[in-house]
Protein backbone atom coordinates (compact mmCIF):
# COMPACT_ATOMS: atom_id res chain seq x y z
CA UNK A 1 0.00 0.00 0.00
CA UNK A 2 2.74 2.36 0.72
CA UNK A 3 4.27 1.58 -2.36
CA UNK A 4 1.31 2.10 -4.07
CA UNK A 5 0.57 5.79 -2.87
CA UNK A 6 4.41 6.84 -3.65
CA UNK A 7 3.58 5.67 -7.10
CA UNK A 8 0.48 7.65 -7.03
CA UNK A 9 2.55 10.77 -5.72
CA UNK A 10 4.70 10.20 -8.35
CA UNK A 11 2.67 10.36 -11.05
CA UNK A 12 0.18 13.12 -9.87
CA UNK A 13 3.95 14.98 -9.72
CA UNK A 14 4.48 14.26 -13.25
CA UNK A 15 2.08 16.85 -14.27
CA UNK A 16 3.29 18.80 -17.39
CA UNK A 17 2.67 20.59 -20.34
CA UNK A 18 1.85 17.48 -21.93
CA UNK A 19 -1.70 18.40 -20.28
CA UNK A 20 -3.55 15.33 -21.93
CA UNK A 21 -1.12 12.50 -21.35
CA UNK A 22 -0.18 13.49 -17.56
CA UNK A 23 -4.05 13.46 -16.64
CA UNK A 24 -4.81 10.24 -18.23
CA UNK A 25 -1.46 8.84 -15.98
CA UNK A 26 -3.68 10.43 -13.01
CA UNK A 27 -6.61 9.03 -13.62
CA UNK A 28 -5.23 5.34 -14.15
CA UNK A 29 -3.27 5.83 -11.69
CA UNK A 30 -6.81 6.73 -9.24
CA UNK A 31 -8.89 4.17 -11.17
CA UNK A 32 -6.03 1.35 -9.96
CA UNK A 33 -5.94 2.62 -6.26
CA UNK A 34 -10.09 2.36 -6.71
CA UNK A 35 -9.68 -1.33 -8.20
CA UNK A 36 -7.25 -2.18 -5.04
CA UNK A 37 -9.32 -1.07 -2.43
CA UNK A 38 -12.28 -3.19 -4.46
CA UNK A 39 -10.73 -5.98 -3.88
CA UNK A 40 -9.35 -5.25 -0.28
CA UNK A 41 -13.03 -4.93 0.44
CA UNK A 42 -14.21 -8.04 -1.38
CA UNK A 43 -11.45 -10.18 0.61
CA UNK A 44 -13.15 -8.46 3.82
CA UNK A 45 -16.48 -9.23 3.10
CA UNK A 46 -15.67 -13.04 2.70
CA UNK A 47 -13.29 -12.99 5.65
CA UNK A 48 -16.79 -11.47 7.10
CA UNK A 49 -19.06 -14.30 5.96
CA UNK A 50 -16.87 -17.15 6.81
CA UNK A 51 -16.78 -15.40 10.36
CA UNK A 52 -20.97 -15.17 10.47
CA UNK A 53 -21.13 -18.93 9.45
CA UNK A 54 -18.39 -20.50 11.33
CA UNK A 55 -20.35 -18.46 14.98
CA UNK A 56 -23.68 -19.88 13.49
CA UNK A 57 -22.53 -23.41 13.24
CA UNK A 58 -20.37 -22.94 16.64
CA UNK A 59 -23.66 -22.05 18.18
CA UNK A 60 -25.43 -24.93 16.46
CA UNK A 61 -23.07 -27.52 18.63
CA UNK A 62 -23.46 -25.74 22.01
CA UNK A 63 -27.52 -25.59 21.30
CA UNK A 64 -27.39 -29.68 20.18
CA UNK A 65 -25.05 -30.67 23.24
CA UNK A 66 -27.71 -28.87 25.69
CA UNK A 67 -31.05 -30.47 24.02
CA UNK A 68 -28.85 -33.90 24.38
CA UNK A 69 -28.28 -33.61 27.89
CA UNK A 70 -31.84 -31.85 29.01
CA UNK A 71 -32.91 -34.82 26.85
CA UNK A 72 -31.03 -37.37 29.19
CA UNK A 73 -32.06 -35.53 32.18
CA UNK A 74 -35.79 -34.97 31.81
CA UNK A 75 -36.55 -37.87 29.42
CA UNK A 76 -38.19 -35.20 26.68
CA UNK A 77 -36.99 -32.14 24.42
CA UNK A 78 -37.76 -28.83 25.08
CA UNK A 79 -40.42 -26.69 24.00
CA UNK A 80 -39.49 -23.24 21.77
CA UNK A 81 -39.24 -20.37 23.33
CA UNK A 82 -41.32 -17.27 22.19
CA UNK A 83 -39.90 -15.73 19.15
CA UNK A 84 -41.30 -12.26 19.63
CA UNK A 85 -40.07 -12.54 23.45
CA UNK A 86 -37.62 -9.71 24.07
CA UNK A 87 -34.18 -10.22 25.98
CA UNK A 88 -34.75 -8.19 28.51
CA UNK A 89 -38.23 -9.93 29.72
CA UNK A 90 -38.33 -12.78 31.68
CA UNK A 91 -39.89 -15.07 28.86
CA UNK A 92 -36.84 -14.46 26.41
CA UNK A 93 -35.38 -18.28 26.20
CA UNK A 94 -38.06 -19.93 28.08
CA UNK A 95 -39.61 -22.61 27.09
CA UNK A 96 -43.55 -22.40 26.79
CA UNK A 97 -45.77 -24.85 27.98
CA UNK A 98 -43.59 -25.49 31.02
CA UNK A 99 -43.01 -29.20 32.53
CA UNK A 100 -46.02 -30.85 30.73
CA UNK A 101 -45.21 -29.40 27.51
CA UNK A 102 -46.42 -27.94 24.60
CA UNK A 103 -48.11 -30.91 22.13
CA UNK A 104 -51.07 -29.04 22.66
CA UNK A 105 -52.06 -25.64 23.15
CA UNK A 106 -51.71 -22.23 21.98
CA UNK A 107 -48.26 -20.08 22.99
CA UNK A 108 -47.56 -16.74 22.22
CA UNK A 109 -44.49 -15.86 19.89
CA UNK A 110 -44.55 -19.74 19.00
CA UNK A 111 -46.05 -20.97 15.32
CA UNK A 112 -47.99 -24.63 15.69
CA UNK A 113 -48.01 -26.58 11.91
CA UNK A 114 -48.55 -30.18 10.76
CA UNK A 115 -45.84 -32.55 9.84
CA UNK A 116 -46.51 -34.77 7.02
CA UNK A 117 -47.34 -37.56 9.17
CA UNK A 118 -49.84 -35.59 10.76
CA UNK A 119 -48.04 -34.45 13.93
CA UNK A 120 -48.13 -31.54 15.65
CA UNK A 121 -44.92 -29.06 15.16
CA UNK A 122 -44.13 -26.29 17.37
CA UNK A 123 -41.78 -23.51 15.74
CA UNK A 124 -39.66 -20.88 18.22
CA UNK A 125 -36.22 -19.59 18.85
CA UNK A 126 -34.06 -21.94 20.98
CA UNK A 127 -35.03 -21.96 24.92
CA UNK A 128 -31.62 -20.51 25.57
CA UNK A 129 -32.54 -20.13 29.66
CA UNK A 130 -34.16 -23.31 29.77
CA UNK A 131 -30.77 -24.89 28.68
CA UNK A 132 -28.91 -23.05 31.14
CA UNK A 133 -27.05 -21.18 28.08
CA UNK A 134 -25.94 -17.94 27.30
CA UNK A 135 -28.81 -15.57 25.02
CA UNK A 136 -26.44 -15.02 22.72
CA UNK A 137 -26.38 -19.15 21.79
CA UNK A 138 -30.11 -18.10 20.40
CA UNK A 139 -28.29 -16.58 17.66
CA UNK A 140 -26.88 -16.45 14.51
CA UNK A 141 -24.14 -14.64 12.70
CA UNK A 142 -26.02 -12.44 11.34
CA UNK A 143 -27.60 -11.55 15.02
CA UNK A 144 -31.14 -12.81 14.00
CA UNK A 145 -32.63 -15.52 16.16
CA UNK A 146 -32.43 -19.42 14.91
CA UNK A 147 -35.56 -20.82 14.26
CA UNK A 148 -36.12 -24.23 16.60
CA UNK A 149 -38.81 -26.18 15.25
CA UNK A 150 -39.30 -29.41 17.46
CA UNK A 151 -42.39 -32.54 17.06
CA UNK A 152 -44.59 -31.86 19.96
CA UNK A 153 -45.25 -35.49 21.00
CA UNK A 154 -41.37 -35.43 21.79
CA UNK A 155 -42.05 -32.61 24.15
CA UNK A 156 -44.01 -34.77 26.43
CA UNK A 157 -42.36 -36.22 29.87
CA UNK A 158 -44.96 -39.30 29.17
CA UNK A 159 -44.42 -39.99 25.45
CA UNK A 160 -42.64 -43.32 24.40
CA UNK A 161 -41.87 -42.01 21.16
CA UNK A 162 -39.05 -43.53 18.47
CA UNK A 163 -36.86 -41.76 16.57
CA UNK A 164 -38.87 -42.60 13.33
CA UNK A 165 -41.89 -40.74 14.41
CA UNK A 166 -40.35 -37.17 13.94
CA UNK A 167 -42.24 -34.98 11.55
CA UNK A 168 -40.33 -32.48 10.49
CA UNK A 169 -38.51 -32.07 6.66
CA UNK A 170 -35.20 -30.96 5.68
CA UNK A 171 -34.74 -30.68 1.83
CA UNK A 172 -31.14 -29.32 0.30
CA UNK A 173 -31.25 -26.55 -2.53
CA UNK A 174 -32.12 -29.57 -5.01
CA UNK A 175 -35.18 -30.63 -3.13
CA UNK A 176 -34.34 -34.09 -1.83
CA UNK A 177 -33.71 -35.08 1.71
CA UNK A 178 -30.87 -34.20 3.62
CA UNK A 179 -31.96 -37.71 6.25
CA UNK A 180 -30.55 -40.88 5.36
CA UNK A 181 -33.94 -42.29 5.23
CA UNK A 182 -37.47 -40.81 5.26
CA UNK A 183 -38.13 -41.26 9.12
CA UNK A 184 -38.31 -37.92 9.62
CA UNK A 185 -36.63 -35.27 11.96
CA UNK A 186 -37.20 -34.55 15.68
CA UNK A 187 -35.93 -31.32 16.26
CA UNK A 188 -34.42 -28.63 13.71
CA UNK A 189 -32.02 -26.01 13.98
CA UNK A 190 -32.01 -23.57 11.36
CA UNK A 191 -30.49 -20.32 10.56
CA UNK A 192 -32.10 -17.26 8.40
CA UNK A 193 -28.59 -16.30 7.37
CA UNK A 194 -27.43 -13.18 5.84
CA UNK A 195 -30.66 -11.89 4.78
CA UNK A 196 -32.39 -12.84 7.23
CA UNK A 197 -35.55 -13.85 5.78
CA UNK A 198 -38.06 -13.75 7.99
CA UNK A 199 -35.59 -13.36 11.07
CA UNK A 200 -36.42 -11.74 14.57
CA UNK A 201 -34.34 -9.45 16.34
CA UNK A 202 -33.13 -10.54 20.17
CA UNK A 203 -35.31 -7.28 20.84
CA UNK A 204 -38.36 -9.91 19.29
CA UNK A 205 -38.79 -7.52 16.42
CA UNK A 206 -38.63 -8.89 12.60
CA UNK A 207 -35.63 -7.99 10.91
CA UNK A 208 -36.92 -8.73 7.24
CA UNK A 209 -40.54 -9.62 6.30
CA UNK A 210 -40.60 -13.22 5.17
CA UNK A 211 -40.11 -13.78 1.57
CA UNK A 212 -41.76 -16.95 0.57
CA UNK A 213 -41.09 -16.64 -3.05
CA UNK A 214 -37.30 -17.16 -2.33
CA UNK A 215 -35.88 -20.44 -1.29
CA UNK A 216 -35.42 -19.31 2.56
CA UNK A 217 -38.90 -18.51 2.43
CA UNK A 218 -40.23 -21.98 3.52
CA UNK A 219 -38.11 -21.59 6.81
CA UNK A 220 -40.35 -18.60 7.58
CA UNK A 221 -43.94 -19.42 6.09
CA UNK A 222 -45.25 -21.40 8.76
CA UNK A 223 -47.55 -23.42 7.16
CA UNK A 224 -45.90 -26.84 6.94
CA UNK A 225 -42.90 -28.31 8.99
CA UNK A 226 -40.93 -28.45 5.86
CA UNK A 227 -37.29 -26.50 5.84
CA UNK A 228 -35.19 -25.62 2.89
CA UNK A 229 -31.22 -25.16 4.06
CA UNK A 230 -28.18 -24.83 1.96
CA UNK A 231 -25.61 -27.35 1.87
CA UNK A 232 -23.43 -24.68 -0.18
CA UNK A 233 -21.52 -23.53 2.37
CA UNK A 234 -18.63 -21.20 0.15
CA UNK A 235 -17.24 -18.06 1.23
CA UNK A 236 -17.23 -16.67 -2.36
Amino acid sequence: MLKLRQNLKATLSKITSEEGHSLLSTALAIVGLGLLLTVGFTVVGIYDKQTKLIQSDDNIKIVREAITEYSEIHGRIPCPASMTADVNTAEFGVSVGGAAGCETGAFSGVERVTGEKGSAVLIGSIPTRTLNLGDDAALDGYEGKFFFAVTGSFTSPSANMSPSDGDISILDEHGNSVTSSNSGVVYAIVASGANQNGAFSQNGQQIEPCNTASFAGENCDFDDATFNVSMNKSFG
